[in-house]
């Protein structure tokens, strides 16, 4: 069995395997392997795939067809059992997303591959088919042992080389949730905000931090009435399936049931913020998957938006489980238990993630699921329409300028 490498939110943070890999940051993917082939495939990360890899496949996808499109890579022989055990779940994964821009190429070893279509046909899978036709494209991604994963985003750049089984659907999830833009952008994105953080570090300045940090609590400020919040043109609700009873332009139900909830860690100050409720559990793949977007969202909105994930018992959940797993997996965002599920309850929370954008106001003005490709930027025009964030900045800025200038 190989070793296996698991990169957590929690060794991020302590700036392990931050020099092999900096995107690696950004999710809790786990990955195989250690070692110098694994450091190798960090840096193939956020990169296209290497030079004549894809065209070494006979019968795999043109440039065209993976234009736009998620593409996950399984590396199979229909010779090896073991590469086998999979197939099942590859081929749900198809069924399902393939269309959400999900494209699955079952890449075959060489040897054996005038046995594949029988092979394929008789489990009834038929996801696309390519020949590594003297395996050349396993030699290009390092592929050391059937069954490896590699998932391509829709930029067409490797976002996850050679990860583990279990890992496979929350990838797929991840990076369905993005745009071509998302994905494209997301690595000068990174380099922007890496650059900005150098500068903040060597910029000289007098001013009080602690002055500064104290400006995520509350500042003194009128918040505008309704009349305000009738004007704005908000997003279009979402019109697709719900997990949950649709409460969009109408306010949260049971809101005073927030009153009673525990906090791990810090509660945020939601007046004049846009708030985004993530229903979620531990054991909720997709729920995992969309903690990265969350967490991007609130360091990127952190003056407008308080995201809280909030999370209630389960039988195979208590409120340690959910503790132990945020101690190991540290976020940006808030966290909340919810003892009675009262909240959920009142939405009628039929399936999760599922996430409620309110405006500062506590009307709903979207919910869904965090990994629609629209959620992000949703949330971002629900922050630049809202006047109360607009009334709560103005303060905020008029107080920063007082701050800086020592008064």
């Amino acid at each position: 069995m190989r070793r296996t490498t698991i990169l957590t939110a929690a060794a991020f943070a302590a700036g392990a395997i931050m020099l092999a890999s900096p995107a690696l940051a950004q999710d809790t993917i786990q990955r195989q392997g250690t070692g110098e082939r694994r450091e190798t495939l960090n840096r193939m990360e956020n990169r296209p795939a290497p030079a004549g890899a894809w065209e070494a496949l006979v019968g795999g996808p043109s440039a065209s067809e993976r234009e736009g499109k998620v593409v996950l890579v399984y590396t199979f022989s229909s010779w090896y059992p073991i590469s086998q055990r999979p197939l099942a779940n590859i081929q749900r994964l198809h069924t399902q997303h393939a269309g959400d821009g999900l494209l699955v190429v079952g890449v075959h070893h060489d040897q054996g591959f005038e046995n594949a279509e029988s092979f394929m046909a008789a489990r009834r899978a038929n996801f696309r088919l390519a020949h590594d036709a003297g395996n050349r494209f396993r030699e290009a991604l390092l592929v050391d042992q059937d069954p490896d994963f590699y998932v391509f985003d829709r930029a067409g750049n490797l976002r996850f080389a050679d990860i583990e089984t279990p890992s496979v659907n929350a990838a797929v999830e991840l990076l369905l949730g993005e745009s071509v833009e998302d994905a494209a952008g997301r690595e000068a994105r990174q380099a922007d905000a890496a650059r900005q953080a150098a500068q903040d570090a060597r910029r000289p300045s007098r001013v009080d931090r602690a002055a500064i940090r104290a400006l995520d609590g509350d500042v003194s400020f009128q918040m505008p009435d309704a009349s305000a919040y009738a004007g704005v043109a908000w997003p279009e609700h979402n019109s697709g399936q719900l997990s949950a009873e649709n409460h969009q332009g109408k306010p949260l139900p049971s809101a005073e049931s927030m009153e009673s909830w525990a906090w791990f860690g810090d509660r945020p100050s939601t007046r004049g913020r846009v708030v985004v409720l993530d229903f979620w559990a531990t054991w909720c793949g997709p729920c995992i998957a969309a903690m990265p977007k969350l967490d991007a969202l609130q360091e990127r909105h952190r003056d407008g938006l308080a995201v809280i994930a909030v999370t209630k018992p389960y039988s195979n959940q208590d409120r340690g489980r959910v503790q132990s797993y945020l101690r190991s997996n540290p976020k940006s965002y808030y966290n909340a238990w919810d003892e009675s599920g009262t909240l959920s309850s009142a939405m009628n929370v039929r399936g999760i993630p599922h996430v409620v954008v309110l405006s500062s106001d506590g009307v709903i003005r979207w919910q869904g699921n965090p990994h629609s490709r629209d959620f992000e930027r949703l949330v971002a025009s629900v922050i630049d329409a809202d006047p109360g964030v607009r009334a709560r900045q103005n303060a905020v800025n008029e107080l920063r300028d007082r701050v800086r200038g020592g008064e």
